[in-house]
């Protein structure tokens, strides 16, 4: 018998310690790959700034907006434009996750933004305040314009369905029209997929037979105080504003029209004000990491220079090609890092030429400083200053132009781009250092930092924990489970060299227990019972069909869920097996889950871990 848990009242996480586990990141993003987490448990955000434009976007994500052919959609892409932007080539830029607070924070140019999203309403907030005026836009992005056919090499975001012998049409979102400036948008399933797989599964007829997806709607509405419209999905200010709050609400439900879903949404709007909802999304964030945490000491581990036999080669790549285009003038490195201010020095010519070493076989275990003058004859084309690695490996480091007017520094496997910071045909100094003792590496144009990644925190265990810990809180309280494979933070796969957009996720809707279970497995040791619920939920709502469906398989009472189990309790059809002929129906065709039977164990058991924490009688007796 256990004794009852006693826990110490709680003193609060050392917030010096958690501060140092906050990402910062001081150059914008070329794509959606470079997104920063954020959300309330239920509504989730990727937020970049665009290098290219200086806009901020983000992607809306919810665990529940699910379509018709059983796909997670994006709610769609929110494009923040202010003119003349602030962050296009600004000179100290920031975006700053604060853990403690669950909050970003975007500075540049004189203007800073503050996003969350209200932890006790599925509202997002976006507010911004600058020293000069500039005309600020708000666009709601959306690519599912008409009706698509999901294409065979796209079914994997589908799994529920893939390789169905039926077309798998998703809708078109709409677009409604309101009396005042505001943009509300919605996908609304009018048809499901559902009966298809209960009919291909011997359920039809089943007690416990439900589904999630038939007249599901999902989307928002975004507003904002002296915003106008600015076309069909835009909004804009009447005129310049130092000053501007942005508000988004979102929704998903099963609803009998889109008519009743829209009440429902703005019921949501109206109950978050953005004062009121920053002090309680804080209060519960400060909650959330003073319940417990683990910090580490002795743990910091140096990232060396990796050491090759390979030359320091000026103006090409080791196989000779990656030419620079153009002239490189006083190359030199040193076996260090240097400071900002030294760097400065060499852009002045004052400073450190005659600490310069340039040996044969140079010892960079304390670090090292590339310095050069280039004229650069060309800024579309990548071409080499310095270059020490094996071509396409990680070997060694380089430092390069980058197309479009860029610099790249690679270190193994580190890289940084600083984008469009060169002058065409014009001599300028560029510099690049790297630190093994931090891992943090700069780039310098003109003795000024264009570019640089953050220090590593003191203990990369305290930060790996702290930051796992927290995109599980930002998406671990909502309709569905976390997902395994990159939860709701999916992007379009372009770094993978996929033609998809941002629906697209491997490995699609389904939910693999023997995955699943990694995310909640550490949950009651941490205190974040709450966090359990929608994982225990999937189960117990697909627990009268599995019943059902024990009996009318095997002939066996008691339940057992598929590995691969849908968001309504059924097989993946693609993994349950589309062509039934000379088959019963207990037979399961993928030969990896025909007898995979440890799901229903394995939830008990972490029900019972969860009850040795709690001790919470009800959850024990009804649960």
């Amino acid at each position: 018998k256990l004794p009852p848990m006693l826990f110490p009242a709680p003193v609060g996480i050392p917030l010096d310690r958690l501060a140092a586990q906050d990402v910062i990141w001081t150059s914008p993003s070329e794509d959606a790959s470079g997104s920063m987490p954020i959300g309330n448990g239920e509504v989730v955000l990727n937020v970049w700034v665009e290098a290219k434009t200086g806009d901020v976007l983000f992607y809306i994500a919810r665990t529940d907006a699910v379509s018709e052919i059983s796909r997670y959609l994006k709610l769609g892409r929110v494009r923040l434009h202010i003119e003349p932007s602030p962050f296009a080539h600004a000179s100290a830029f920031s975006q700053h996750l604060r853990l403690y607070d669950g909050t970003i924070e975007i500075k540049g140019g004189g203007t800073a933004l503050s996003l969350f999203v209200d932890a006790n309403s599925h509202v997002i907030h976006l507010s911004g305040a600058s020293k000069t005026s500039g005309r600020v836009t708000a666009e709601l992005e959306c690519w599912r314009n008409a009706p698509r056919t999901i294409p065979k090499d796209e079914q994997g975001s589908a799994w529920s369905v893939h390789d169905a012998p039926f077309p798998l049409v998703e809708s078109a979102d709409k677009f409604v029209s309101r009396a005042r400036p505001e943009i509300l948008w919605c996908h609304r399933n009018e048809t499901s997929i559902v009966p298809k797989l209960w009919e291909n599964q011997s359920l039809t007829g089943l007690d416990g037979l439900y589904d999630t997806i038939f007249h599901r709607t999902f989307g928002g509405v975004m507003f904002g105080p002296g915003f106008a419209q600015h076309g069909q999905r835009g909004l804009q200010t009447a005129k310049a504003v130092k000053r501007f709050e942005i508000s988004i609400a979102t929704h998903s439900a099963q609803t009998p029209t889109i008519a009743a879903w829209e009440v429902q949404l703005d019921k949501i709007s109206r109950g978050s004000v953005r004062a009121a909802a920053f002090k309680r999304t804080k209060a519960w964030w400060h909650s959330f990491w003073d319940r417990s945490w683990v910090l580490v000491e002795g743990d910091r581990v140096r990232t060396a220079v990796p050491k090759n036999n390979l030359p320091m080669r000026k103006g090409m790549a080791s196989n000779g090609h990656e030419e620079f285009k153009g002239d490189i003038r006083s190359w030199t490195y040193f076996e260090r890092s240097a400071r900002a201010g030294e760097i400065k020095d060499l852009a002045d010519k004052t400073g450190l030429p005659s600490t310069a070493q340039n040996k044969t076989n140079p010892d960079f275990r304390n670090g090292l400083t590339l310095s050069a003058w280039i004229r650069p004859s060309d800024l579309n084309s990548a071409g080499r200053i310095f270059d020490k690695i094996t071509v396409g490996g990680t070997d060694g480091f380089l430092f390069d132009t980058y197309p479009d007017g860029g610099l790249r520094l690679l270190v193994g496997s580190m890289t940084l781009v600083a984008p469009r910071c060169l002058k065409p045909l014009i001599l300028q100094h560029v510099a690049a250092t790297y630190d093994p003792a931090t891992g943090q590496a700069a780039i310098y144009v003109s003795g000024r930092r264009v570019a640089a990644t953050e220090p590593v925190p003191i203990s990369p265990v305290s930060r790996s924990y702290a930051l796992q810990r927290f995109v599980q809180a930002c998406q671990g309280r909502g309709w569905s489970p976390i997902k395994f494979n990159g939860g709701f933070y999916t992007v379009e796969p372009k770094n993978e060299g996929k033609p998809f957009n941002a629906d697209w996720r491997a490995w699609g809707d389904c939910h693999w227990l023997q995955n699943l279970r990694h995310m909640y497995a550490p949950m009651p040791a941490q205190g974040d019972f709450e966090m359990m619920d929608p994982f225990f939920r999937l189960y117990e709502k697909a627990l009268p069909l599995a019943e059902a469906r024990s009996k009318a398989y095997h002939d066996a009472e008691g339940a057992y869920f598929p590995e691969t189990m849908t968001l309504y309790g059924t097989y993946s059809g693609g993994d349950y097996g589309w062509d039934r002929t000379g088959h019963t129906k207990a037979d399961v065709l993928c030969p990896y889950w025909q007898f995979a039977w440890n799901q229903g164990p394995e939830i008990v058991s972490l029900m019972l871990d969860r009850w040795d924490y709690t001790r919470d009688s009800t959850f024990l007796k009804n649960q």
